[in-house]
């Protein structure tokens, strides 16, 4: 049995896109496990355990899941897989990580366009529940690592791969394939296997727009939370480039809708 943990948060429009690709791609028995916040209800037909909830944790939401797939009866040989809420599979995933899962017993998006980014990215991961247990998986953050800007930081993911560094267990990263790129971190595919849109239920203004900002603007957007009001809203410039983002995010969205081999303008000059 494989189990999916994928977390949907304020936008319905993934969960069909999603579920589609998953049939498609995974021909094999699974079962799907979510959390809502602001979902409506009809969207609950698509999983076989959901619930509504107002927590913003994204690993929190993802360990509690993953915790009850385990407690409900999920074998330690079976597969759990984590996906983000707008990333699904498009080629034979299950034969790529199976081939590999004997020398490698985890297997995880790492997306080193983020400014070197190193963890484990729950866009996606692929272990055996057997593992997760055996290491006592954790999305948290936690763990810190210096970014190519010099900055250091952490992020979901973070406690998973110093869990993972500390016992010395090797995994398999799946780096981003893209020979086009509208943007040097949305839009993704990764070892010709996920797309993960990115940002797909927030803001599009990432860690890499910031560094692309001049010195004064990345201060400002780093301490902007730490401002009192008026000053930590939203420049016109920070703006301008959400706004870009967002329309290249819309038009990607659409094509989508219209076209199951999309992704393919990403991997091919």
């Amino acid at each position: 049995m494989i189990h999916i943990i994928s977390v949907h948060y304020e936008d319905s429009r993934w969960i069909q896109i999603q579920r589609r690709y998953i049939d498609r791609h995974i021909p094999e028995p699974f079962r799907m496990y979510s959390f809502f916040t602001n979902i409506p209800g009809e969207y609950r037909r698509y999983f076989d355990y959901c619930r509504e909830v107002v927590s913003r944790d994204h690993a929190d939401k993802l360990n509690i899941l993953a915790d009850i797939a385990i407690q409900g009866g999920a074998a330690p040989d079976d597969l759990l897989i984590f996906m983000d809420g707008d990333a699904f599979p498009i080629g034979d995933v299950l034969q790529f990580c199976r081939q590999r899962l004997a020398e490698t017993p985890l297997i995880a998006v790492q997306r080193l366009e983020n400014l070197g980014s190193p963890q484990p990215h729950p866009s996606f991961c692929l272990t055996t529940v057997g593992f997760w247990q055996q290491i006592q998986g954790d999305w948290t953050r936690g763990f810190k690592w210096t970014m190519t800007s010099g900055e250091k930081v952490t992020d979901v993911g973070g406690n998973l791969l110093r869990i993972l560094n500390e016992s010395g267990c090797r995994w398999l990263p799946l780096l981003r394939s893209n020979r086009v790129n509208l943007h040097p971190l949305y839009f993704g595919v990764y070892a010709g296997l996920i797309y993960h849109h990115g940002a797909g239920f927030r803001q599009p203004f990432s860690t890499v727009d910031i560094e692309s900002l001049s010195p004064l603007w990345r201060w400002y957007d780093l301490h902007r939370q730490d401002l009192p009001r008026p000053f930590n809203r939203w420049t016109g410039h920070q703006k301008g480039v959400m706004r870009r983002n967002q329309q290249l995010s819309d038009m990607v969205f659409d094509q989508i809708r219209a076209d199951e081999s999309f992704y393919n303008q990403f991997l091919q000059r």
